[in-house]
């Protein structure tokens, strides 16, 4: 996972998507008119979870596999940033995903695929139903994730914030305090920032409270997520050590 904590060079935005998502596989896709589609650019992680029917190909009916583009087309139609079952066979083998659809910019959007099986569970999967905002960074603080409580409260200017780096995303004022944490966090710890915000007031009007976990991958720390609560929640935290304090 060395690769991984490399500066990422910039990508054109429909690029951060599959180049900074080191547990998932990722096509992402230009709509051309109803129900036609075309390959714009996926990951390594893609062809080696599905055998794909022509991985040269760019019109997206012949790029998947019959049985599996039957059932992404119809995800396509549906609402985004919602998780879908999707399931391929393969010679005898049957793989389960969880299929998730984010629009990038214009008629592209990228098609995530995560196995429900694999190793990524424990440390990432359960974010996306996590009721708080939740962003995953890579160890340089480039965002590879946004789970779907924060992508409901972006607004439509601000709607998709992976490849964004997170320190330029910070208010001045929080900016030194957040960069020590996150140094903190990437060596193994789990931190509070009592009192933290987003410039544009992305994901809160208000300060709020911040969670910082480091992510695992294979036993490594790949990244950190940053868990948005509200402000109320740092109070009641100590409150809480307080009383088993008392009580112990």
């Amino acid at each position: 996972m060395e690769k991984y904590k490399e500066s990422v060079a910039p990508f054109a935005d429909y690029h951060q998507v599959i180049q900074l998502n080191p547990f998932d596989a990722v096509v992402c896709l230009r709509k051309v008119d109803t129900k036609a589609f075309e390959i714009v650019n996926f990951n390594d992680k893609l062809p080696s979870l599905i055998e794909l029917q022509d991985v040269d190909a760019t019109n997206a009916e012949n790029f998947f596999p019959e049985q599996c583009w039957l059932q992404v087309s119809k995800i396509l139609q549906r609402e985004l940033n919602m998780d879908h079952k999707l399931e391929i066979c393969t010679g005898n083998k049957v793989k389960t995903f969880i299929a998730n659809v984010q629009h990038l910019e214009k008629s592209v959007v990228a098609v995530i695929l995560r196995e429900t099986h694999n190793d990524v569970a424990p440390y990432l999967q359960f974010v996306e139903q996590y009721v708080s905002p939740v962003l995953t960074t890579d160890v340089q603080g480039r965002i590879i994730h946004q789970n779907f409580a924060a992508t409901t409260l972006l607004s439509s200017g601000h709607h998709n914030l992976i490849g964004r780096n997170i320190f330029s995303l910070l208010e001045s004022k929080y900016s030194d305090e957040f960069k020590l944490l996150f140094a903190k966090t990437i060596e193994g710890s789990a931190f509070g920032m009592p009192k933290c915000l987003f410039k544009d007031q992305l994901l809160s009007h208000e300060p709020f409270y911040l969670k910082t976990h480091p992510t695992y991958f294979n036993g490594e720390i790949i990244g950190v997520h940053l868990f948005v609560k509200d402000a109320n929640s740092f109070m009641n935290d100590q409150e809480s050590l307080l009383l088993f304090s008392i009580n112990g």
